[in-house]
């Protein structure tokens, strides 16, 4: 009956193993890590080229390769409305505040490479390497100069030029990310857009995803 009774056990020690990791897995929600994120992104961003500070948004997809290494392919867009420069002149009998503005709007596709340099439970630290695609149009204003109206009081006028071209270039990517669920993420993160012809992007900001 011993013998048997021991033989049962060997038989069942593989199951008990099985069980134990499956309750371990069941405890801890996080143990599993899920194979694709969809992010939505809201950055503060600096375009180089002209002096221009608006907003970034970019909406991502990414899957996971390993424990460390993940891949993407997100969609941004930058639009930038405001005045280059303010003159304030005296015109006949009153003060008149002459401004000269410039617009640009940006749409980024952008493919990245990413490694996890700590991918904890909870906690991921993602340094990223991309290629971007920019499709740019802006209104420019070249030369600005007095002109006489017909009534004899002085004006300032400013002539425009529409520019539109596709750039390219390199994109650098840090980022911290916290998981306060299994399925959603927060972020914060930088990135780099290399100087092309049109474009030179910098930006910072704030990151939500979806885990699946």
């Amino acid at each position: 009956m011993n013998r048997s009774f021991f033989r049962a056990m060997l038989l069942a020690l593989p199951l008990f193993s099985f069980l134990h990791l499956s309750a371990q897995n069941q405890t801890d929600r996080f143990a599993v890590k899920p194979r694709n994120t969809l992010l939505i992104g809201i950055n503060v961003a600096a375009n180089g080229s002209y002096d221009q500070l608006s907003y970034f948004y970019r909406n991502e997809y990414l899957h996971r390769f390993g424990r460390i290494f993940e891949s993407s392919i997100g969609l941004g867009f930058f639009n930038y409305q405001g005045s280059q420069m303010s003159i304030n002149y005296w015109n006949g009998h009153s003060n008149v505040n002459y401004e000269v503005s410039m617009q640009t709007s940006i749409v980024s596709i952008d493919i990245m490479g990413y490694i996890d340099i700590i991918n904890t439970r909870r906690s991921i630290i993602r340094f990223g390497v991309g290629f971007s695609t920019r499709f740019d149009k802006s209104l420019l204003p070249t030369d600005t100069y007095l002109v006489k109206k017909s009534s004899g009081e002085f004006t300032y006028t400013t002539d425009y030029i529409r520019a539109k071209g596709i750039d390219s270039g390199v994109i650098v990517h840090l980022g911290y990310g916290f998981r306060i669920t299994p399925h959603f993420i927060t972020s914060i993160s930088a990135r780099y857009y290399s100087e092309g012809k049109y474009v030179s992007l910098s930006m910072a900001g704030l990151n939500f995803g979806y885990l699946f």
